[in-house]
């Protein structure tokens, strides 16, 4: 599976809880959406993780299909529960939830058109990977429909299964620290052109309850800062990883007095 999937997968898990509580709401009341952290107690199977609920619910954020109102946490001795009162936006969650919808449905059409083949060739279910048993049904339904197989487009920053990032699919080592926020962020929220405004980042930085700052200035200089700690501190295995794209670019390029540019192209 790749990211793309994967994040395709838990984006239409959050989707249909949020459908649910919708469901059962009036119209423009607001919901709840809440994600726990319990350590001893099990996860349902394809339940998303905790880090991808939440990079879910921020991305629909940042597309208007809902808006986030309140964040909270409550602590007790079996974990934390996160707590989030939100509004569902009209069209745009009815449009993302039907096209999220499509996905699925297409994946489960393709798995039932499989069914039509020989399937000798099928590598043995007892001793075969997941992910080589979808890649020879895949195979099979793109012949069956006169398909060449497509190439998946990785860019060169992606988002990994556990909300971690790999640059040109080698995982990037962080740790957690308000330059990890600052790139979380770009990356989750950046418009189509790559851009986010120091505006826009300093909101999300206190969301995660990051101390607010209200001139400017120093606002702008604490993001920068954080960019230039990022490329200080953060390793990709033993080296340093680097600001620079494949065609020597800038990966995050400061636009002076407005923001920061993401150039996350295609590998």
């Amino acid at each position: 599976m790749t990211p793309e999937e994967k994040f395709d997968q838990e984006l239409l898990w959050v989707l249909d809880e949020l459908e649910y509580k919708k469901l059962y709401s009036k119209n423009g009341e607001s919901i709840e959406f809440i994600v726990e952290s319990r350590p001893i107690m099990m996860r349902a199977t394809g339940e998303p993780t905790i880090e991808a609920q939440q990079g879910a619910l921020f991305k629909l954020d940042a597309w208007q299909a809902v808006k986030i109102i309140v964040q909270r946490s409550y602590h007790d001795s079996y974990g934390v529960s996160l707590v989030y009162t939100l509004k569902i936006l009209q069209p745009n969650f009815d449009e993302i939830y039907e096209t999220s919808c499509k996905k699925r449905q297409d994946k489960l059409n393709a798995i039932k058109r499989a069914s039509d083949f020989n399937l000798n060739d099928i590598p043995d279910p007892q001793t075969a990977t997941k992910k080589q048993l979808i890649q020879k049904i895949e195979e099979k339904v793109l012949l069956k429909n006169g398909i060449s197989k497509e190439i998946k487009k990785l860019k060169l920053v992606e988002m990994d299964s556990n909300g971690g990032y790999l640059y040109d699919q080698k995982r990037i080592e962080m740790g957690r620290s308000i330059y990890s926020d600052i790139f979380d962020i770009l990356f989750m929220f950046n418009d189509q052109n790559g851009f986010l405004s120091y505006n826009d980042i300093e909101k999300e930085l206190v969301n995660r309850d990051r101390d607010p700052i209200s001139l400017d200035e120093l606002r702008n200089k604490r993001i920068n800062n954080g960019i230039a700690n990022l490329f200080r501190f953060a390793k990709i295995g033993k080296g340093k990883f680097k600001n620079e794209t494949k065609d020597r670019r800038k990966l995050i390029k400061i636009i002076r007095g407005k923001g920061l540019q993401f150039n996350n192209h295609v590998i």
